[in-house]
């Protein structure tokens, strides 16, 4: 014959007596931690893929607007800005590049690599020339410094 834990019994009967639902079993509780964690990770997850796709968005900007550089951009200071514009385009894709590896999303990883050969190619029209390669016109090389 089984053993009645009648203590157990009593608390399942103040709680019906207080109108309070029954007690859940150790699986259903369980259960329900199980759910909440694997919302908190789709909900994690699908913040994550936002927050880098605004990344994305703000760094394909700066890639579309840098060759309309609106200053000459022949020497001197106006030429530094420039350069600064398109390193920080460069930093920027590389770190979008860390977030996508990071966060397993392939789509966003070979644009942010296509945005770093962007940058890297921007660079290379303006330093190219004024390190004595890829003359655009001989009789007036491009210099580093205005005269």
């Amino acid at each position: 014959m089984e053993l009645i834990d009648w203590k157990t019994e009593l608390r399942k009967i103040e709680r019906e007596m207080a109108g309070l639902p029954p007690e859940r079993s150790p699986e259903e509780l369980r259960a329900e931690r199980e759910a909440t964690r694997r919302e908190q990770d789709r909900r994690a997850a699908q913040r994550a893929v936002h927050g880098t796709a605004a990344r994305l968005l703000l760094v394909l900007g700066l890639a579309a607007a840098l060759p309309f550089w609106p200053y000459a951009a022949r020497c001197g200071a106006r030429l530094g800005v420039l350069g600064a514009a398109i390193a920080t385009l460069l930093l920027a894709a590389v770190w979008v590049a860390a977030c996508a590896w990071r966060r397993r999303l392939p789509r966003t990883y070979a644009v942010t690599l296509l945005l770093v050969l962007w940058a890297l190619a921007l660079g290379a029209r303006e330093v190219l020339p004024r390190v004595g390669y890829a003359y655009a016109d001989p009789a007036r090389p491009p210099r580093l410094a205005c005269s």
